[in-house]
């Protein structure tokens, strides 16, 4: 059995909603991005603090309404703060919902090659890349590390899936 909620989580330009996403169908789960939640909100351009947590509490809002319809959820966002972590962890979250952390990551010469192209939803850029790297807060809890670049996005899925799997009970 799947974690109830899996947290894709990682530096911009990683690949963290392309994953995300494939992850998603293939576990049969829900998937919620921050970019598309700043867009919706009509946050886009916003990154002072306050509003950047305003934008993980609607992602556990939406977690919340997921997990309520019995469906798991992969929330896929930077999460480069505990703090932001914390909406998704204990106590936030009710004794009886799993959680599991996955964190990509990506050569820097390939990150700056993707932020350098437009995307749907995501406004960084190469910089917010670097200012975001600089200010990273490392993992404190088991997870699952995955290199986009390493290998084809389906074999990823299947290692993550195998980690979910172990994850989960």
């Amino acid at each position: 059995m799947y974690p109830d909620i899996v947290v894709v989580c990682g530096l911009p330009g990683t690949g963290k909603t392309t994953f995300a996403k494939a992850l998603a169908t293939a576990i049969d789960a829900d998937h919620h991005n921050s970019d598309k939640v700043r867009h919706a909100s009509r946050k886009r351009g916003q990154y002072e603090l306050a509003t950047r947590l305003k934008i993980y509490e609607s992602l556990r809002e939406l977690a919340e309404t997921s997990l309520a319809a019995k469906r798991s959820v992969v929330i896929d966002a930077t999460f480069y703060l505990q703090k932001m972590r914390k909406y998704f962890l204990p106590p936030a979250v009710p004794v009886n919902v799993t959680t599991a952390f996955i964190h990509m990551t990506a050569e820097e010469s390939l990150i700056e090659q993707r932020t350098a192209q437009r995307r749907t939803y995501s406004e960084a850029n190469f910089d917010v890349y670097l200012k975001l790297k600089s200010g990273w807060e490392p993992l404190e809890y088991p997870h699952l590390v995955l290199e986009s670049e390493s290998m084809p996005l389906e074999d990823l899925v299947n290692k993550a899936t195998r980690y979910l799997l172990k994850s989960g009970t």
